[in-house]
């Protein structure tokens, strides 16, 4: 994968992690399955770059999971919150690589 590969990869996911941020902001509770669908579009890409390909790389997969897992905690379900709690150790293992 080449460096311009990945900066397109990486453009590409952090304007959905823009986005995800600012559903997050708004007090509608739809607004936690808009912001967790641009989270889930931002992890895939990610995950198309390797986390060891650079620190930044792995703190850009962590901070997605992170994201991931409020977006599904504020939904408040049992669900979600397990899937939020897998999120949050996936992003914990990643910074521990770092």
């Amino acid at each position: 994968m080449t460096e311009t590969e990945v900066e397109s990869i990486n453009s590409e996911a952090s304007e959905l992690m823009d986005r995800g941020m600012a559903f997050l902001e708004e007090p509608r509770r739809e607004a936690a399955i808009d912001a967790l669908d641009c989270f889930d579009r931002a992890l895939e890409l990610r995950r198309r770059v390797p986390a060891d390909h650079s620190p930044l790389q792995g703190y850009l997969l962590a901070a997605c999971l992170l994201n991931r897992g409020d977006a599904l905690v504020r939904m408040g379900d049992v669900g979600p919150v397990a899937a939020a709690l897998a999120s949050y150790d996936e992003a914990i293992a990643v910074l521990r690589r770092l």
